[in-house]
């Protein structure tokens, strides 16, 4: 049975039967015809074929008398086409006639460059994932530095706190143990020094507690603060 493989880019043919045949079909082929032929000197006409691709067709294909058969867009791999030819009288041959196919892949179809292609992958998402890490790592660092900074100057708004109240409970006291020893006539000097100090507490307290607050975090509020204390301070002044 001579027999003869044709592709869109490479033909093969062979005219014995007694082995297997070898052919490697160039990447990105697109269509692969196998040619057969069988002998018949009585009625060539009424050969009966059938074939099939192992690695692609799960059963025989019957052929009739046509003497090729068509596979489009075949996957890269290694197949074996196997014909079988029936005469006239219905009896088919013994053994199937078989050729070894090779279909070869393109590059990026080859086992080392999808393995290089993995590996890229791997190491890109590997480098991102540490490149996440690392700025979520710094931004933690960030966070954690500007708590230290908010608990330090908590400490020492406290601190001036403590100081500045304790200073004038302290006058005020003296000025009440004053009053209260005094003469009428000179008390009421004493408790304007009293209310005058309260009045001062009061607003040294306001002040602390505008500073600290995050409301006021903004230029705006920075000016409005600034035209109020002068308006207070020209009035102080007598302007």
């Amino acid at each position: 049975m001579p027999r003869k493989m044709t592709s869109s880019e490479s033909s093969y043919s062979n005219p014995t039967c007694e082995s297997e045949y070898r052919v490697k079909v160039p990447p990105g082929t697109r269509q692969i015809e196998f040619q057969y032929n069988g002998l018949s000197l009585v009625s060539p006409d009424r050969v009966r074929f059938k074939y099939r691709l192992i690695g692609l067709d799960q059963q025989w294909v019957d052929a009739g008398n046509r003497r090729f058969a068509q596979y489009s867009y075949v996957r890269p791999g290694k197949y074996r086409f196997e014909v079988m030819a029936c005469n006239n009288h219905g009896v088919w041959s013994l053994t199937p006639t078989s050729l070894l196919v090779h279909v070869q892949p393109r590059f990026y179809q080859t086992s080392w460059f999808i393995g290089a292609t993995v590996l890229v992958l791997v190491g890109s998402i590997a480098g991102i994932a540490r490149h996440l890490s690392i700025r979520k790592m710094r931004k933690t660092l960030d966070l954690l530095e500007r708590q230290r900074e908010l608990e330090r100057d908590r400490r020492r708004i406290a601190n001036d706190i403590h100081d500045e109240l304790g200073a004038g409970l302290t006058h005020m006291t003296l000025l009440c143990e004053l009053a209260r020893r005094s003469p009428p006539e000179t008390a009421s000097d004493y408790l304007v020094q009293i209310s005058q100090k309260a009045r001062e507490l009061t607003s040294a307290m306001d002040e602390i507690v505008w500073a600290v607050s995050p409301q006021n975090d903004t230029l705006e509020s920075l000016l409005s603060y600034l035209t109020k204390f002068a308006m207070v301070f020209s009035k102080k002044c007598g302007y």
